[in-house]
C-alpha cells in the first residue's frame, strides 16, 4: 500500500546516527514505486536530508490524513492558532521548534 502524497508520517524507530528519534514527524512529498516484492521509496520533508532509499521500511502508517489535517486547521481560531498549525503542517516543524520561533526569525515578503 502506497502512502498518499502530503501525508504526515512518523518514525517507528530511533536513528541516533542521524539525530532522529522515534515519533519524529515528516511529510511524504515524493513516491518511488518499486517492483513487486520490494518496498516502495519515499522522499520526506521535515527530517534531516536523507536519501529516499534510506527511508524504505522506516516510516509507519500516516498519523493524520490530509483531509483530517485541513479540518483541524479550519477548526482552529483564526489568527495565531490557525497560523501556527498551518506552519507546523506545511513545514514539518516539531511543536517545540514552532514554539521557539520569534518575530525576529520572520522576514516579510516583498
Amino acid at each position: 500500500m502506497a502512502i498518499e502524497l502530503y501525508t504526515q508520517v512518523a518514525l517507528k524507530e530511533d536513528l541516533p546516527e542521524y539525530g532522529l528519534k522515534k515519533g519524529d514527524v515528516a511529510m511524504v512529498i515524493e513516491h518511488y514505486p518499486m517492483p513487486e516484492g520490494t518496498e516502495d521509496g519515499y522522499s520526506l520533508e521535515g527530517f534531516a536530508e536523507l536519501p529516499p532509499a534510506f527511508m524504505q521500511g522506516v516510516v509507519q502508517e500516516p498519523i493524520l490524513q490530509q483531509g483530517e489535517v485541513k479540518k483541524l486547521i479550519n477548526a482552529a481560531s483564526p489568527g495565531r492558532d490557525r497560523s501556527v498549525l498551518t506552519l507546523i503542517y506545511s513545514t514539518g516543524l516539531r511543536a517545540s521548534e514552532a514554539l521557539g520561533i520569534d518575530w525576529f526569525d520572520l522576514k516579510p515578503l516583498s
